[in-house]
């Protein structure tokens, strides 16, 4: 069998057993020449040069990650069509009256939080359902005495049997307001104003979805198109913020 000896030359048997080394002719064989070993069968060829690894056989990671890139041969990835527009012009109208419905109601508990409105006494006239379904009407009379309203919602009235002619403690924007919000402290409000701009923000994504502005090719047009579907409701409350304050 040949042998391949650490000066890269190949080692021929001889017929008497006996290993000669395979020279290239005109050059004589160094000492180094003589000092060979043998490789193992597996490593080397017929012809006694050695053998390449097989790819299927080198060392593998024990983890991969994609990279992203698509394999050869795979079909190109398609945009997502555009959205019909009717169905996006049903989706846009329906979530831009419930965001303007979200940031009406929750444009007053936000002044009230930050101390925008006047506080005051609120009588209970009469309570109709139960539990969340409980609706109030009343009077309020401004502690200061600047103004009163007659007929107005009464908003946190406690649950309880006998309510009329009740009097609590509660806050109002102004005389031109519907509702009165009772309680001393601003933690409800606050609670109010955030749960409501929090549906509002949903609003505006739910816009985006059914518009399908995310779905537009060009990638500048994409983003002008998503930030106008999310700015659209907040530019609501902006204006009920204002025409309440």
């Amino acid at each position: 069998m040949p042998r391949i000896n650490e000066a890269g030359t190949r080692t021929v048997p001889s017929a008497d057993g006996t290993a000669s080394p395979a020279t290239v002719p005109g050059q004589a064989p160094t000492a180094e020449d003589e000092e060979d070993f043998w490789l193992p069968i597996e490593q080397v060829n017929w012809d006694g040069t050695p053998a390449r690894p097989d790819p299927d056989e080198r060392p593998r990671r024990l983890w991969s990650f994609p990279t992203g890139r698509v394999p050869a041969g795979a079909p190109p990835r398609l945009p997502k069509p555009p959205r019909r527009p009717a169905s996006g012009l049903a989706g846009l109208v329906l979530l831009a009256l419930l965001a303007s419905f979200f940031a009406w109601v929750s444009v007053e508990p936000l002044w009230l939080a930050f101390g925008h409105g006047d506080l005051g006494t609120a009588t209970v006239i009469d309570c109709t359902g139960e539990g969340i379904n409980q609706r109030c009407r009343g009077e309020f009379v401004s502690a200061d005495g600047k103004f009163s309203a007659e007929g107005i919602r009464l908003a946190g009235v406690p649950a309880e049997d006998e309510l009329e002619s009740w009097q609590l403690t509660a806050r109002m924007i102004d005389a031109d307001s519907s509702t009165a919000y009772v309680g001393t402290g601003t933690g409800s409000l606050h609670l109010r104003w955030v749960l409501g701009l929090g549906l509002v923000v949903l609003c505006g994504v739910g816009i985006v979805w059914a518009t399908g502005a995310v779905r537009l090719p060009n990638r500048s047009a994409r983003r002008g198109a998503v930030l106008i579907g999310l700015a659209g409701p907040l530019a609501i409350t902006a204006g009920f913020l204002a025409a309440t304050f």
